[in-house]
C-alpha cells in the first residue's frame, strides 16, 4: 500500500508540473531569409496561448544573438500594443522582426543562433517567470516555408510523449528486454503480490532514472550550442560497442555460459532466481538503451517540439516517455492476478530462456551492422573482440563453479583476456560513412534540394540511420522493394537520402526545421505545393497517397 501511495503521488506531481508549465509556455516558430543586397531579416513568431498575454516589457520580450556572433542585430520592430486595463501588451500571434548585418564580410547563407525571450501573464495579472529559448531560424522566404505544426498547446505534446512511450513497447528494439522481463515475471508467478509490485516499480524506476539522465545530457549538450536528436548516443561507435557487448553477454548468460548470480539451484529454480530487485532496475535501464534507436508514432512530433524548449520542459517530456514505456509493467504490478494466470514454472522455462538467448544474439547482430556502417574497414577487429569476450565469459563461468582460490584465478584470466583483446583488435578512431550515391538515389545536400525543386520535379527526401530500427523496417516493407522503384519511376520522383548514422549538423538542422528530434523523417516535395511530412512508420498506401495525391 505504501508503494501505491508513492506512485500515485509521483503521477500527481508530474501532472501538476505539466499543468504549471503549460500555463506559461508560448509556442515559437521562426523564419529567416536573405535579400539581394546581402542583408538578412529575422522574424520570430510567438503564438501566445488563450487566456494569456505578453506585457509590454521589452527587457523580457525580445530576441538577441548568441555571444561571439559574426552578425550585428539591428533594432527590433514591434507590432502595435493593445490595452489591458492599466498596462499595454499583446496576445494571440505576435511577430517581431529585425534586420541583420554580417561583420565577417561573408554571405548570409547560414542563419545565426538566437536567444528568444518572453514572459507570459494570465488574466488575473499574475506574471510567470521569464523564459529563454535558443533557436536557429529556418532558411528561406517566410511565405515559402512549411506551415508550423507547433500551433498545438503544450499539454497535447506532453500527451504525445506519454502515448509514444507506450507505443515503444511494441517496437522491435524493445522486444528482447520485454521478453526477459516476462520470463522474470513467470518465475515470480508463485511469489507474493508485494514482491511482484516491488519488482515492477523497480523496473519503472530504472526506466525513469535512465530517461532523466538522458534528458539531462540533452539539456547539457543543447546548452553548449550543439544540435542533436533522439538516439544521438548511437552516433558514437564506443557507445554502440558497449551496448553490443552487454547484449551479447546477456545472451551468453541465458545459455548458462556464465551466471549473473552464483548458481545456487539448478534447473527451473535457477531461471526463477535470475534477476532479483537489482535485476529489475537494470532491466529498466536496458529497456531505455534499446528503445532510443526507435521512433514511435507521436513520439517524433513530441520530441521535435521538446528539444527546442527549456531544460525543465525537456526533462518532463523524458519522464512522461518513461512512464509510457513502463506502463504495462506498472499495471501488472498493481494487478498481479494476470501474472498468476501464466503457466507455472517448469522445464519449459529453460527452453524459453534459451530461445530468449537467440533473440538477444539477434539484437547483438543488429547492433553489429550499425558498427559496420560506422567503422568501415575497422569493423573486422570488433568481431575478434567479441570472440575474445565470449571466451572471457566462458572462463568467468568456469571460475564460478570453482572454489574460492581457483575462482579468482579464472576471473583474473578472463579480465586480462578481454582487456588485451580490446587493446589489440578495436580501433574506433577511423569512422567511415557508407552512404554513396547511386542510380537509385541521390545523397542529400541542401543545394541539390533547391536545384530539384527549381527544376519542377517531385522529390522524396528521406533522413535515416543504420541504428534506426524503424528506418530499417520501413525499408524492408516499402522503400527497398520494387513497389517503390516502379512508383517513383512512373511519376518521375527523385529519391534523395540523408545518412544520420554519424553526427551531421546539417541534417540536425533540417530535422529541427521540420520539428523532428530524430530519424526517420520523410518529406515529399510536390511542385507548387508545401512540403508534406509523412508518418514515421510507412506503408504502401501512405506513399501512394502522397505521390498520387488521392
Amino acid at each position: 500500500m505504501r508503494y501505491t501511495k508513492q506512485l500515485v503521488f509521483s503521477v500527481i506531481l508530474v501532472l501538476a508540473s505539466a499543468f504549471y508549465l503549460t500555463a506559461q509556455e508560448a509556442i515559437i516558430s521562426s523564419s529567416y531569409y536573405v535579400n539581394d543586397k546581402g542583408k538578412g531579416t529575422v522574424l520570430v513568431s510567438y503564438e501566445i496561448p488563450e487566456e494569456f498575454h505578453q506585457i509590454d516589457n521589452r527587457a523580457f520580450f525580445k530576441f538577441s544573438l548568441k555571444e561571439n556572433s559574426s552578425f550585428t542585430l539591428n533594432e527590433i520592430v514591434y507590432p502595435p500594443t493593445q490595452s489591458y486595463g492599466n498596462f499595454e501588451g499583446w496576445e494571440g500571434t505576435v511577430v517581431l522582426q529585425a534586420s541583420l548585418d554580417n561583420n565577417a564580410g561573408d554571405d548570409l547563407s547560414s542563419p545565426p543562433e538566437l536567444e528568444v525571450s518572453y514572459q507570459l501573464c494570465d488574466e488575473q495579472g499574475t506574471c510567470f517567470r521569464p523564459q529563454k529559448i535558443n533557436i536557429i531560424p529556418l532558411e528561406g522566404d517566410p511565405s515559402l516555408l512549411p506551415a508550423s505544426s507547433s500551433q498545438n498547446p503544450l499539454w497535447l505534446f506532453l500527451l504525445f510523449a506519454f502515448l509514444g512511450g507506450v507505443i515503444l513497447n511494441i517496437m522491435p528494439c524493445v522486444l528482447p528486454v520485454l521478453s526477459l522481463k516476462a520470463l522474470h515475471l513467470v518465475g515470480q508467478s508463485g511469489d507474493s503480490r508485494q514482491k511482484i509490485l516491488i519488482n515492477s516499480l523497480l523496473y519503472t524506476a530504472g526506466i525513469i532514472f535512465s530517461m532523466v539522465v538522458l534528458g539531462l545530457i540533452v539539456v547539457g549538450i543543447k546548452a553548449s550550442g550543439t544540435a542533436l536528436g533522439w538516439g544521438f548516443q548511437f552516433q558514437n561507435p564506443l557507445f554502440v560497442l558497449i551496448l553490443t557487448s552487454l547484449v551479447f553477454l546477456f545472451s551468453l548468460s541465458l545459455f548458462e555460459v556464465f551466471f549473473i548470480n552464483p548458481p545456487r539451484k539448478a534447473g527451473q529454480a535457477a531461471a526463477a532466481q535470475k534477476g532479483g530487485y537489482g535485476g529489475s532496475f537494470f532491466t529498466g535501464i536496458m529497456a531505455v538503451l534499446l528503445a532510443t534507436p526507435c521512433t514511435a508514432p507521436l513520439l517524433g512530433s513530441a520530441l521535435g517540439f521538446a528539444f527546442v524548449q527549456t531544460g525543465p520542459v525537456i526533462i518532463l517530456f523524458f519522464i512522461l516517455i518513461g512512464l509510457g514505456l513502463s506502463l504495462p509493467f506498472i499495471l501488472l504490478g498493481f494487478f498481479p492476478t494476470v501474472v498468476n494466470r501464466l503457466p507455472k514454472p517448469g522445464e519449459w522455462m529453460n527452453r524459453f530462456r534459451e530461445f530468449m538467448g537467440f533473440l538477444l544474439a539477434g539484437t547483438a547482430i543488429y547492433l553489429l551492422t550499425v558498427l559496420q556502417g560506422q567503422l568501415g574497414s575497422n569493423f573486422g577487429g570488433v568481431l575478434w573482440f567479441l570472440l575474445s569476450l565470449a571466451m572471457g565469459a566462458w572462463l568467468f563461468g568456469l571460475g564460478q563453479r570453482k572454489g574460492r582460490k581457483g575462482r579468482y584465478t579464472f576471473f583474473l584470466v578472463a579480465f586480462l583476456t578481454v582487456t588485451l583483446a580490446y587493446t589489440l583488435f578495436v580501433d574506433l578512431s577511423r569512422q567511415e560513412a557508407v552512404t554513396s550515391e547511386s542510380e537509385d538515389f541521390l545523397v542529400f545536400s541542401p543545394e541539390k534540394v533547391d536545384e530539384i525543386r527549381l527544376s519542377g520535379q517531385p522529390l522524396f527526401l528521406e533522413f535515416s540511420a543504420d541504428w534506426c530500427a524503424t528506418c530499417r523496417s520501413n525499408h524492408l516493407t516499402v522503400l527497398d522493394r520494387d513497389f517503390r522503384r516502379d512508383l517513383f519511376e512512373e511519376y518521375r520522383v527523385v529519391y534523395m537520402k540523408g545518412d544520420y548514422t554519424l553526427n551531421d549538423p546539417v541534417i540536425s538542422e533540417w530535422l529541427k526545421k521540420f520539428e523532428r528530434a530524430g530519424v526517420p523523417l520523410y518529406v515529399y516535395y510536390e511542385p507548387g505545393k508545401e512540403p508534406q511530412v509523412l508518418p514515421e512508420i510507412l506503408n504502401r498506401s501512405i506513399v501512394e497517397k502522397a505521390i498520387k495525391g488521392n
